[in-house]
């Protein structure tokens, strides 16, 4: 009962009877806490607050109120079915209601006061395991939710494969992975095949058969294709499980990383190429003494600005330098000007 110490109001025995009073005192001297409430619409309004067991004589719900209560004990949530017990003079007139409550304990008056300790003591436990799985269903909520945010942070998604029913179980993200939205029908094996790039499909496939044989999968990459048309690059991570015939994987977008992995290798190749260039012109060149033209390695004779334009992607633009402005130039102004 160490829940009940943290949150009174929800381990509250309430109480709608005319004889409450004797009621209350009986239940109050078995440790239980107890509340008198004056009607149905009371007693509700107590249940949103919290409570464990609702103690109800017959002959205190006139007209429909009767049917207020059953209609707020059919609306509890999944954890809840709030137990009842229904104090009556006459169960066999009582029954055809009865049965529209879902946890009802049924107690002839006049009532047995060890019977009500007992049935009331016994319903509080029913009650603390209810409460209990309350708290796991909202931690496992919570886990599902970090889980979730975790995979969306990550660009991570994951599935499973039924082997027995042949059924694929997508989680959100594996969805936004593909470009899907995740509201869409879970996909057959035979449409995850055809995800898959052509070129890696064998080996994709290969992979499967290697798990389902009981191997694993580590930092397999392959490329599929999204909604759009494109394709991303993933990197898997999948194991089975033998008992259950299930194979569980988990896979991340790598895309940007072989991209980036991509233009480093453009650039090396770019850079390879420019240092082969510049090794090409390291070599001793035949050029005349005269003419200043480059012989090749064909025996072909080539002016210096063909031959570096041909074995480099440099390009000439033509220009005077002072000196032979000053010998070439010059002069010919001179001669214009004799004349």
């Amino acid at each position: 009962m160490a829940e009940a110490k943290s949150n009174t109001l929800e381990f509250r025995v309430l109480l709608l009877a005319n004889d409450a009073p004797a009621l209350q005192s009986i239940l109050n001297a078995a440790g239980a806490t107890t509340e008198r409430t004056a009607d149905v619409a009371a007693m509700m309004r107590e249940f949103e607050r919290g409570a464990a067991v609702a103690v109800v004589s017959s002959d205190t719900l006139p007209g429909g109120t009767f049917d207020e209560l059953a209609a707020w004990l059919g609306r509890q949530p999944q954890w809840s079915d709030l137990p009842l017990i229904w104090l009556t003079t006459d169960a066999g007139a009582d029954r055809p209601r009865l049965k529209r409550l879902p946890n009802c304990v049924v107690m002839r008056r006049p009532v047995d006061e060890q019977t009500l300790i007992s049935a009331t003591l016994s319903a509080l436990r029913a009650r603390a395991r209810q409460y209990e799985t309350r708290r796991q269903a909202e931690a496992l909520r919570q886990s599902e939710a970090r889980l979730e945010l975790a995979h969306q942070i990550g660009n991570i998604g994951d599935w499973s494969w039924d082997m027995a029913t042949n059924r694929l179980a997508w989680s959100a993200t594996t969805f936004n992975l593909h470009g899907l939205n995740p509201e869409s029908a879970q996909p057959t094996m035979d449409q995850w095949r055809m995800m898959i790039h052509p070129e890696d499909r064998e080996h994709s496939l290969e992979q499967n058969r290697r798990v389902k044989s009981g191997g694993q999968a580590l930092a397999f990459e392959n490329r599929y294709r999204c909604k759009d048309g494109s394709y991303r690059w993933l990197l898997w991570n999948a194991t089975a499980d033998p008992a259950h015939e299930v194979i569980y994987s988990v896979a991340r977008d790598i895309t940007g990383r072989k991209q980036a992995e991509q233009e480093r290798e453009q650039i090396l190749r770019e850079l390879q190429a420019a240092l082969s260039e510049v090794k090409e012109l390291q070599k001793v060149l035949p050029i005349c003494m005269y003419c200043k033209n480059i012989r090749d390695d064909e025996n072909y004779w080539q002016t210096v600005e063909a031959y570096i334009s041909h074995h480099t992607n440099t390009k000439f633009s033509h220009g005077v330098c002072p000196s032979c402005y000053e010998k070439v130039i010059e002069p010919q102004f001179g001669d214009t000007k004799g004349e």
